[in-house]
């Protein structure tokens, strides 16, 4: 970055581009499990709050009500979950396997019970 022009997490008519590199952190955080990404990009976001930017917003609530990541063999992104935080990570488990970042909360072999999870879920 250039000192003539700093990274502001200013949006005008799209997302700025310090915001789509936080949002990035927290998902790459939740997916390998990175707790010093996670808590790096949790102190900057705090220097950047301001809720009148829509995805810098998208970050901040990643954090707060908890991004998560559900894990199997063969992901199925096109399935229907009513929860906005979540990822689907490709591993060698044939169960599902619902984690945060800071632990593993469920698992599964059935992805009914996995959508009752999230249905469960309050934001």
């Amino acid at each position: 970055m250039s000192q003539d022009f700093p990274a502001t997490a200013d949006e005008k008519s799209y997302p700025s581009a310090l915001s789509v590199l936080f949002n990035k952190f927290i998902d790459f955080s939740v997916l390998d499990n990175n707790l010093s990404l996670y808590f790096f990009t949790k102190k900057e976001l705090n220097y950047h709050l301001s809720l009148q930017y829509a995805y810098l917003t998208q970050a901040i609530l990643k954090t707060k009500y908890n991004e998560f990541a559900i894990k199997n063999i063969h992901p199925k992104p096109n399935y229907p979950i009513f929860y906005p935080f979540y990822l689907w990570k490709k591993t060698d488990y044939n169960y599902y396997q619902i984690c945060n970042i800071f632990a593993c909360l469920k698992r599964s072999n059935h992805f009914r019970e996995i959508k009752t999870f999230f249905e469960k879920l309050r934001y």
